[in-house]
């Protein structure tokens, strides 16, 4: 029997899964319920993955079992564009008709016969040959199927299931465990000469007899099939005259293991890793619909030397989820985008948070569906050195993915020419628009993880900043390997950006680095900077049919000023801050007014209560209720010691919004300035109540208590 020894080839592999498959979930405890043990043991046992059953086990809430296996099936949905899940169907009705046609009523369910988890996994066989229990073969049948060779199958192969010595139910035959004798009955006196049983097999059914020697039907196995007469008037057999040796084929378990395990070798279960590494960082309806995604970064300075940050995240088709909208005529979806920045030093960056939209008509629809969607975006950031963590969100089908990276930004020379970004990508491309991974008028398009093929070519983008005269010198490229470098040019920018493709038809397999050297003009080394890729002998790589750039053509200004003061400011560098905002104010923008204040903000953290009320009275009226504008001219007045100015508005700011302790404190030495001791107290109480760890403020209630 198949399922006691299967030999050298594929016998191991198939005796784990097999012994995984009967125990089911036993491990699992009582803390499951009826409902999920049916699951778990009943329903998907056969198409379960190993990373799935762990993962399900350790599951503590019936919510989180039920948000479980709602991403189970998520994740084996071939077309989320449609509300159906067609592989939950389909498994479904094959589990119903296994339970209808193989079980043995109460006694035993057809779902859990060797029969019925083929055919689970199977489908419904092409054809089925039955051979009633006689006097030469015990109960036989055969199942036809045309298979795949993509997916490691026979183009055809064929499964044989029988009754042992025609008693108990059917079980899966294995031309090399079991052998052609195994399919006689006990009273064939011929039965243990594996030559001679071919031979009744084959007076039966030429293709029992085949099927007795091999899976794979072509296979050469077999060829000698017909070599027999029949039998002599004395009855024995009337052989050929050259007997052949009758050899079941050697891989035929391997094939029945392929053809077992094919339910879980392809799903991806990264989302199980996905759950226990990202669950908590995002909402429980996403926490189990992590999906794997591509990267790519680089840091890409403008004119002015503001650097940004570039980053593209790939996500395969089937991971793109589109809803169709309300009349049918076009698909929709939305992507959420968080960016969580903290310097290695401590402390974090406030990046906002981006929102995208898509909508493609049904005939773009299908034209992209087969293909990667990119999204690009990009985001200033003062030099440094960072962490960095994207999470972005697919709202029509709640899926996640977070991308994290370590990232330097550097300080540019203001002296001499530097290399700004670097990338490597499968096209350059000349785009009317700046925006993601562009510069100078040209465009890198990255490719995700830096995968390229041996076919293609690699296209190269080095930026120029403060490039000097145009006799200035080139960019050597060089790639380099485990073994040195294997190719090398040098390539003369175009203005600021030196961008030209690299054949990698000479190139190994393996992993790479593209050094990109600027040379002076003599020659010399002036800086080197480095960018990993991969090179595969496969055929190609797909690229991305659908990118969305989420980002202007041109940055605006005072959204990058308002950016980067912030981050200054977080770093505590007030002067910078001040710089950048002073860089876009009195600019005619939406955002005057927000530069505006947060430029008073500032003047205010440097004590400039004066300078703050030159900027903030004037749009007083205009923002009445603005918590920046009320708040920053209660702390101007107050640092110009116009008490009785101040606390009006200091009361208004704790009004509109939950008052910090430094607001508290002014309020109450407003307060006890202008000889309202007791709310003063209740002042410097409630900010204490906000930070304990407040020295000077106990001892100004002390000072309250002596009075």
């Amino acid at each position: 029997m198949l399922w006691q020894n299967l030999g050298h080839e594929g016998g191991y592999v198939l005796t784990a899964l097999l012994f995984f498959l009967s125990m089911g979930s036993q491990a699992a405890g009582p803390e499951l319920s009826d409902e999920h043990r049916r699951w778990l043991d009943d329903e998907v046992s056969f198409i379960i993955t190993d990373a799935e059953r762990e993962l399900f086990l350790s599951l503590g809430t019936r919510e989180e079992r039920d948000q479980a296996i709602d991403a189970f099936w998520d994740h084996r949905d071939p077309d989320r564009l449609t509300p159906a899940n067609e592989f939950r169907d389909q498994h479904y009705q094959r589990l119903e008709a296994s339970d209808r046609l193989f079980g043995g009523g109460v006694t035993w369910a057809g779902s859990r016969t060797e029969r019925g988890r083929f055919y689970i996994l199977l489908g419904e066989p092409q054809r089925v040959d039955r051979f009633i229990g006689s006097n030469e073969v015990v109960s036989t049948e055969i199942w036809f199927y045309n298979g795949s060779p993509s997916e490691g199958l026979p183009p055809r192969f064929n499964l044989v299931f029988f009754k042992e010595n025609n008693t108990g139910d059917y079980e899966l035959y294995s031309p090399l465990d079991d052998g052609p004798a195994a399919l006689l009955n006990a009273s064939v006196w011929l039965r243990n000469d594996r030559n001679d049983a071919v031979d009744i097999l084959e007076i039966v059914s030429m293709d029992l007899a085949r099927a007795s020697l091999t899976v794979d039907l072509t296979e050469a196995v077999g060829a000698f099939l017909g070599r027999n007469s029949g039998l002599t008037p004395d009855g024995r057999f009337e052989n050929a005259a050259i007997p052949l040796n009758v050899r079941p084929s050697q891989g035929s378990n391997a094939v029945l293991a392929t053809l077992l395990e094919s339910a879980t070798r392809d799903i991806d279960t990264d989302y199980v890793e996905g759950y226990r590494r990202y669950g908590s960082r995002v909402d429980s309806d996403y926490s189990f619909k992590y999906i794997s995604s591509r990267d790519y970064w680089t840091v890409l300075y403008e004119s002015d030397g503001t650097p940004f940050v570039h980053f593209s995240i790939e996500l395969d088709p089937q991971d793109v989820t589109f809803r169709r909208n309300e009349d049918g005529t076009a698909f929709e979806t939305r992507l959420s985008v968080d960016i969580e920045v903290r310097p290695r030093s401590g402390g974090s960056v406030a990046i906002p948070s981006r929102d995208a939209y898509i909508r493609l008509s049904a005939e773009q629809t299908e034209a992209v569906s087969a293909w990667p969607l990119s999204y690009q975006d990009s985001f200033p950031l003062i030099p440094g050195a960072y962490q960095v963590a994207v999470t972005l969100r697919n709202l029509a089908g709640e899926h996640f993915t977070i991308v994290e990276r370590n990232l330097s930004v550097a300080q540019l020379s203001e002296t001499r020419p530097v290399l700004g970004g670097v990338a490597v990508g499968y096209d350059i491309a000349s785009p009317q628009e700046q925006g993601s991974f562009a510069s100078a008028g040209f465009r890198v398009l990255p490719a995700g993880d830096a995968r390229f093929s041996r076919d293609s070519a690699v296209h190269v983008f080095a930026q120029l900043v403060h490039p000097g005269d145009a006799s200035g010198g080139a960019i050597r490229v060089s790639v380099s390997g485990a073994d040195g470098v294997v190719q090398q040019r040098e390539i003369r920018p175009q203005g600021r950006v030196a961008a030209e493709p690299i054949p990698m038809a000479d190139v190994d397999p393996g992993s790479y680095s593209m050094l990109f050297d600027l040379l002076d003009p003599d020659g010399n080394v002036v800086e080197t900077k480095s960018s990993a890729f991969d090179v595969a002998d496969v055929e190609s790589f797909p690229r991305p049919a659908l990118v969305y750039r989420n980002v202007m053509a041109q940055p605006e200004s005072d959204i990058t000023a308002l950016t980067l003061s912030e981050q200054f400011i977080a770093r505590g560098d007030l002067g910078e801050a001040e710089h950048e905002l002073r860089r876009v104010f009195g600019n005619a923008t939406p955002r005057a007014d927000v530069v505006r204040w947060k430029l008073a903000s500032v003047l205010l953290y440097t004590g400039r209560g004066a300078e703050a009320l030159e900027l903030l009275a004037p749009i007083e009226n205009t923002f009445p209720d603005q918590p920046e504008v009320v708040e920053g001219l209660g702390f101007a007045y107050y640092l110009e010691k116009e008490y009785r100015m101040a606390l009006p508005r200091l009361e208004h700011a704790m009004s509109l919004r939950p008052p910090e302790a430094s607001l508290l404190n002014a309020a109450g030495d407003c307060y006890q300035k202008l000889g309202r001791p007791g709310k003063a107290r209740e002042m410097f109480e409630l900010s204490l109540s906000v930070n304990p760890s407040q020295d000077g403020v106990r001892a100004r209630l002390a000072e309250l208590d002596g009075q």
